[in-house]
Order: structure tokens, then sequence, then C-alpha cells
């Protein structure tokens, strides 16, 4: 069963407003975190975890799936992202999502590299953590 890749991004941001998606080498910082997830052929699905209706209707261009918008209380600058994830899980599982590993990816680092997120997988295999 190939893992899910979830990113999350809500749409207010206290420091840097619409960092999300703000133009970062020509697209959406989101995009380049969507694009290397989906290139990496690993994930059966690209999740975008989001409260904001652009967020959304950008991540979607760039192939991402959006199942869910996430509520308010998990949108704010002091909700904890371990709650914002398993909110996530909980949807999914709930959205008939057949999953046993979730890989939560940053959208804000949009120089990710595909192979450390593949070894990443593979390490957490290898430790026997999924």
């Amino acid at each position: 069963m190939k893992p899910v890749c979830f990113i999350a991004a809500r749409g207010g941001s206290r420091g840097v407003p619409n960092k999300n998606i703000r133009i970062i080498g020509g697209k959406p910082l989101i995009a380049h975190t969507i694009e290397k997830a989906i290139k990496s052929n690993i994930f059966s699905h690209v999740i975008v975890s989001t409260d904001s209706k652009k967020i959304a209707n950008i991540s979607k261009k760039y192939n991402a799936t959006i199942p869910f918008i996430r509520p308010k209380n998990l949108s704010t600058h002091n909700a904890d992202g371990k709650d914002v994830i398993l909110h996530g899980i909980k949807k999914l599982n709930s959205l008939g999502y057949k999953f046993d590993t979730l890989v939560s990816l940053d959208c804000t680092v949009p120089f990710i590299k595909i192979s450390d997120i593949k070894r990443s997988i593979v390490l957490m295999k290898k430790k026997k953590l999924s």
C-alpha cells in the first residue's frame, strides 16, 4: 500500500501574509512541494489540508487533492500541528482513503529533494516505524 502525502497549508500567516501562495521561482510556494510529491511516484494521493479557498484552488491546479476544508479552530497561528494531522487522518479514513503511512511535507520547503523524501520513507520502513 502506497503512503499518502499530507501538506498542511493554512491561509492566515501573521509574519508573511499569503506565504503559501506567494510566487517563488515562477510559481506559488505550495506548488513546489506538490510537484515534488507527485514526481516522486511514491504516494497514492497528495492531500492538501487548508482552510483557504485560494490555497485549495491553487493546489488543485497543481494536481493535489483537497478532500475537505480544515476547520477554523485548526487554522490559527497557535493550532498544534499534530492536531491538524490527526484531524486529517480521521477525515481521510472517514472518506474511505486507504493508507498505512502518512508523510507530512511542509509547503514552506520548496527545495526539498525527491531523493530525500524517498530516503526518509526507506529509513522509516527499515526502522519499522510505520
